[in-house]
């Protein structure tokens, strides 16, 4: 990807007091914190303390009913999710799911797809916009490739791959798409140890070169010390800490609720 092709400057993004209730259940209460342009955030805290549906505000799959969510100074509550996908948020998900007879290639290129210009019609009639946007999602495709060591996989059916490879891979669709604000849902799960050395390294660099955001939730805490700037800690939907790893790594509050647990499991 060229210099020009990328956005000028990683996002910036405020919450404020969002709040989501579940018929009666609240996942999530007055939840606030920002996040840097440049920075890696990672979201931490018990099972059930709210962090993937804190995700999935942030990506419009959930419209809370109190709060504000800012990217850049512009409200994303009430954006449909390919609107907030279009404003420049990416997503990876926990589970990385592959569709059935696609190459990693296509996959990629799904990613890329929003940056298209040409409609179905087109594409379907193989006109000259269609042929450009399919050499571009290609070109992209192979960029991405590169940059997480896929190019041997490109033609591989992606299903069929080992599940770190697959990670991978729905990890660089949501690059293709070139987004301001990439929020990864636990990319470490299910990984093995090697695998977990390599995407530390990975996470640190994302921000640094790829002109993006980070939001990080994951549960494995050495991960989380090694690459976050920033941490905010939830423990039933609401915020009871954050602040940089070593002042949550001491605060009595995060151990009691998380990071105590945490210690002694290990």
């Amino acid at each position: 990807m060229s210099a020009s092709e990328r956005s000028t400057h990683p996002a910036e993004l405020d919450v404020r007091d969002v709040t989501l209730r579940f018929t009666g259940v609240t996942a999530l209460s007055a939840v606030t914190f920002s996040v840097a342009g440049g920075s890696v955030h990672a979201l931490i805290g018990p099972n059930g303390a709210g962090k993937s549906s804190l995700l999935n505000v942030l990506s419009g799959l959930y419209a809370p009913q109190e709060g504000s969510v800012r990217l850049d100074g512009r409200e994303l509550v009430g954006t449909a999710p390919h609107r907030i996908a279009d404003r420049g948020v990416g997503r990876a998900f926990q589970n990385a799911s592959m569709f059935d007879d696609l190459t990693v290639e296509e996959h990629l290129m799904i990613g890329h797809h929003r940056h298209g210009r040409s409609g179905a019609v087109a594409a379907a009639l193989g006109l000259p916009r269609a042929r450009r946007d399919d050499r571009e999602a290609r070109r992209a495709a192979a960029e991405v490739a590169e940059y997480l060591g896929l190019e041997s996989h490109l033609h591989d059916e992606a299903a069929a791959l080992p599940y770190g490879i697959q990670k991978r891979v729905d990890l660089g669709r949501a690059l293709a798409m070139r987004p301001r604000l990439l929020l990864l849902d636990e990319p470490a799960a299910g990984l093995h140890t090697h695998e977990k050395a390599e995407l530390t390294l990975l996470v640190s660099r994302l921000a640094a070169e790829r002109s993006l955001t980070v939001v990080l939730v994951e549960h494995d805490m050495r991960l989380v010390m090694a690459v976050a700037d920033t941490i905010t800690v939830l423990d039933f939907g609401t915020v009871i800490a954050t602040g940089p790893p070593e002042q949550i790594s001491a605060d009595e509050r995060v151990i009691a609720a998380y990071l105590g647990t945490e210690k002694e499991s290990a």
